[in-house]
């Protein structure tokens, strides 16, 4: 459904598919019975909402929203569906542009739900001669059941646009801040026992983040 009317745009879309065939070599699900490769689908479903309007030639505000579900079966490692690596249920995106004669402003604001990992409920010393590589029995919560923390950013930029040589040539300045709210925004969570020296074994966690707010700056010429 697409409607165009009065500077709006507005797409609305609907969809589920099935993807066969797929491997489990791209994933990391962290599950006992994961190390060896197998073969499984994902079962996808969402709704696409994407919104434009133009308030007069200087203004533009757009915004999308998408409301999603993605599940995988790899019935060699599960029984049942479990959300995939990257399933995120709700994401929110919203921009702003304004200009003023020769310098831009723009805002823009996403949200996203937390993606999801693998939890380690407990574990034990295995004490065998064949458990050198592998020295831990581990219990593993259900694939994918926990979610890390949600996903908010916001972002701002300033481009100006000044001619050089007469005119003929033009330059151009931006500056942005990136995360300015500086959250940790925590995409991935690896969870794996370890073993520090003079230390007992425990549950601990490797967290990836995107970038803490940070200042750009770009100049760029035209000739």
């Amino acid at each position: 459904f697409i409607l165009s009317k009065n500077n709006w745009v507005v797409d609305l879309q609907a969809y589920t598919k099935k993807v066969v065939g797929i491997s489990s070599r791209g994933y990391d699900f962290q599950t006992n019975e994961s190390e060896n490769p197998t073969v499984g689908d994902a079962h996808i479903k969402g709704l696409d909402l994407f919104v434009k309007k133009r308030v007069n030639k200087d203004l533009k505000i757009w915004a999308s929203y998408t409301l999603s579900e993605i599940n995988m079966m790899f019935r060699e490692i599960s029984r049942s569906l479990f959300p995939a690596d990257f399933h995120q249920k709700h994401n929110f995106q919203c921009t702003a542009q304004v200009k003023f004669g020769s310098l831009q402003l723009a805002t823009g604001f996403s949200y996203s739900s937390g993606l999801p990992f693998t939890d380690i409920l407990s574990f034990m010393p295995v004490n065998s001669p064949m458990s050198q590589d592998d020295p831990y029995s581990i219990n593993y919560a259900r694939i994918n059941s926990k979610t890390l923390e949600d996903l908010v950013e916001l972002n701002l930029s300033i481009n100006y646009q000044f001619g050089i040589f007469n005119n003929s040539d033009k330059g151009y300045l931006g500056l942005s801040n990136v995360n300015v709210l500086n959250r940790e925004n925590q995409y991935s969570r690896s969870v794996f026992i370890d073993n520090p020296i003079m230390s007992p074994p425990r549950i601990s966690e490797l967290n990836k983040a995107n970038l803490p707010a940070t200042m750009n700056m770009s100049l760029r010429f035209e000739f």
